[in-house]
Order: C-alpha cells, then sequence, then structure tokens
C-alpha cells in the first residue's frame, strides 16, 4: 500500500513539474507590419483533442481585429496575412505555409492577431479566409462590424 501512495505521489509530481514547464507561450519573432495590417502570432501548448472556438472580428476606432487559434506551432508553420479594405467590404486573407526548421514534437495551437487600422468609419462585412499549406482554403469566419 506504501508503494502504490508513493508511485502515485511521484506521478503527480511528475505531471506537475512537466505542466508547469511547458506552460509558456512563445511570440513569433516574425512580427509583420504594413501601413494598414500588423499580425502578432504566438502560439502555446494545447491538449489533444481541444475544440478551439471560431475566431473573432471586432470593430473599434478606425480599426478591426481579427483573432483565432488553431492547431500547429510557429516553429514549423509560417503565417503571412494580406487585407483587402474597400467600401463596405473588407477581406483578410491568413496564408499557412510549412517552414523547413527541426522543431519539437510538441503538440501547439497557433494564434493570430491581426490589427487593420486607418478605415474609414462605417459598416463593413469582415470575411477571413484561411489558405491552407496543401492548397484548401476557405472562408472560416464572416461577420458584420461597425467601426467607429
Amino acid at each position: 500500500m506504501k508503494l502504490l501512495l508513493r508511485m502515485a505521489a511521484l506521478a503527480a509530481l511528475t505531471a506537475c513539474s512537466a505542466s508547469n514547464t511547458t506552460q509558456v507561450a512563445r511570440q513569433d519573432a516574425r512580427l509583420s507590419s504594413n501601413d494598414q495590417l500588423t499580425l502578432t502570432v504566438t502560439d502555446a501548448p494545447a491538449r489533444p483533442g481541444v475544440m478551439f472556438v471560431a475566431g473573432t472580428i471586432t470593430g473599434g476606432q478606425g480599426a478591426v481585429t481579427v483573432s483565432s487559434t488553431r492547431y500547429g506551432s510557429v516553429c514549423s508553420t509560417d503565417i503571412t496575412a494580406n487585407a483587402d479594405v474597400a467600401k463596405g467590404k473588407i477581406t483578410l486573407t491568413v496564408k499557412f505555409a510549412e517552414r523547413t526548421a527541426i522543431c519539437t514534437a510538441d503538440i501547439r495551437a497557433i494564434t493570430y492577431r491581426a490589427d487593420i487600422a486607418g478605415i474609414v468609419p462605417g459598416e463593413y462585412e469582415v470575411d477571413v479566409v484561411h489558405s491552407n499549406a496543401d492548397g484548401s482554403n476557405g472562408t472560416v469566419l464572416t461577420q458584420r462590424v461597425k467601426v467607429t
């Protein structure tokens, strides 16, 4: 019985120490920005089988912010974005491409935040399109927002 309790305590300590060392988020050093679009990409440890909620689109003062999370790692995935802004319509295309890098086999989740600034006040329909490394692409989110 004592041996069983010791093994359980050791397993609990090992699990706690592992979770403490892997809970650090990594910021992608490849923050990209142009006059209108700033893309910030981070990743963090993730559990397998987690269903990520659909991304969010918010309108603000002269800007729109889009954020989303999906499985992947900034080590093995290159993420770029392009925003096409027209009267009443914004299309954000986020491209995911494979990088040739040696990475750990951790299960991670990529979170990106795209800030589109310099937008004239009004109502906008915002489409978010993901273009994947395998060549598939599609609209993952559509929402109407108000920019003040």
